[in-house]
């Protein structure tokens, strides 16, 4: 095999994957920013964390659920602004730091539980998966969740009982941080907990009051926060699971959590999505079955990964609210590190796959590097173009004040109202008969476009 061959340069090749992998990120990479709902939040709240001096005791809101996560990220993101002059495009760069942190944590994580082998193919798929570099590319909380799934399966696998302090410490403290990311942080605690009760852990109570102390620290903003707001998140947990009057269909819901693991296995190739491709990921799955019920160190090691499947689906099947697919993102990594594992294991039991992999793998780089280095964005609607939207309305504007209006259906008003206090210390008055509308799609009422900038077109009336 391919890997065999290279084997003996895996540090060179490790080094060559993460700097063309970070390349492909940084290729485009202001004008693939998004700038949306998720994205504004951030500004204002550095808005007010910077030029109001008003601290933030608690994060987004998890979508749809009613509920919040912590508030550490917006400091964070505050923090970049104010590096870049409250410039909305310095968050990508914090992207481009989180995809170096990914590439390495895979890397090194699927090589010390996995083997060489393992980690070569994993990190090739991942620098090179324009799924990949998609989701590394956005600003958005979930994108450093994958950093934090890897390590929590890391320390779970090297946790013990000589040194159990140390490593449920550390688990607590992943908790934590994943506590200001994403909802599905909670996941960790409950992989952790069967984690270590799998590996058949003694933990003391000692132990246990450290690493559930560290855990609690990342609660405590929005404790404060629910005891000065009269408990809006203590009783948005009530609704999640007790709803009058609402039956949850958990067949539907079995099916559908099964679909969407089915289809993250797909999108780690960057593959269409369609019933031969999900059959194929299938095989994967029950593949992965049959060599965790094995004896040996890796299938150990591949039996503690299910957590990552199992612990989401008992989560979420009696949950009354739509579960994006996203939400399994802290599988993605998981799954990158299994699949590379089996197509190593499987090219050593098969010569077949010995032989179809190199042409399967050059496949894979020559269609996702078309997909990177051709992504089309003359019809997007990133923040490169909203910036340019608003110059324009300034410009023509000549320092007059002007209303504004913004197309807003599907949410293509958002953003907008920031980059004009951005670039004027004001938001433009809003009207029904405003001198600028600011639409997509590019046609409102019937009138024609004065200019187009992406996939934003401007009116001037």
């Amino acid at each position: 095999m391919v890997l065999e061959k290279i084997h003996k340069h895996r540090l060179i090749v490790f080094w060559a994957a993460l700097v063309i992998g970070l390349f492909l990120r940084y290729f485009k990479l202001e004008e693939t920013v998004f700038f949306d709902a998720d994205q504004e939040n951030f500004a204002w709240t550095a808005v007010r964390l910077l030029e109001e001096k008003r601290p933030v005791l608690i994060g987004l809101k998890a979508g749809e659920f009613p509920v919040f996560i912590g508030p550490l990220m917006y400091y964070v993101y505050a923090l970049f602004f104010q590096l870049f002059s409250m410039d909305p495009a310095g968050l990508s760069y914090l992207s481009m730091i989180f995809a170096f942190l990914s590439i390495v944590s895979i890397f090194f994580i699927s090589s010390r539980v996995f083997g060489n082998k393992a980690g070569l193919l994993s990190v090739f798929l991942y620098s090179f998966s324009f799924f990949f570099i998609d989701n590394d590319r956005r600003v958005w909380l979930p994108g450093p969740m994958i950093i934090l799934s890897l390590w929590l399966f890391y320390f779970l696998w090297r946790v013990n009982n000589r040194e159990q302090k140390k490593w449920l410490i550390i688990l607590g403290m992943i908790f934590f941080l994943g506590f200001q990311l994403h909802i599905t942080a909670l996941f960790f605690f409950l992989i952790a907990i069967i984690g270590v009760l799998v590996k058949r852990i003694k933990v003391g109570w000692s132990s246990a009051v450290l690493g559930l102390g560290t855990a609690f620290l990342g609660i405590i903003p929005v404790i404060i926060f629910d005891l000065r707001h009269g408990f809006i998140n203590f009783k948005g947990w009530q609704t999640l699971f007790v709803r009058a009057g609402e039956k949850v269909n958990y067949f539907s819901r079995f099916l559908n959590l099964v679909r969407y693991n089915l289809e993250n296995e797909v999108r780690i190739f960057s593959l269409p999505i369609n019933l031969t491709t999900k059959t194929v990921a299938g095989l994967i799955f029950l593949y992965w079955v049959v060599q965790s019920l094995r004896k040996g160190k890796n299938q150990k090691s591949l039996r503690l990964a299910w957590l990552w499947i199992i612990v989401p689906f008992l989560v979420f099947l009696p949950v009354n609210l739509h579960i994006p697919e996203y939400y399994l993102i802290l599988t993605f990594p998981i799954l990158l590190i299994v699949t590379s594992t089996l197509i190593i294991n499987l090219s050593q039991r098969l010569k077949l796959v010995r032989l179809i992999a190199p042409i399967a793998l050059l496949t894979f780089l020559v269609v996702n590097l078309r997909m990177t280095l051709g992504q089309e964005i003359d019809k997007a609607i990133f923040l490169h173009y909203k910036k340019q939207a608003v110059d324009y309305v300034i410009k023509e504007a000549e320092s007059k004040d002007f209303s504004v209006f913004y197309e807003m259906d599907r949410g293509y008003n958002y953003g907008y109202d920031y980059l004009f206090y951005w670039k004027l210390g004001k938001i433009p008055e809003k009207s029904q008969e405003p001198d600028f509308i600011i639409v997509v799609p590019w046609n409102y009422k019937g009138l024609s476009l004065t200019e187009r900038f992406g996939g934003v077109g401007v009116i001037k009336k």
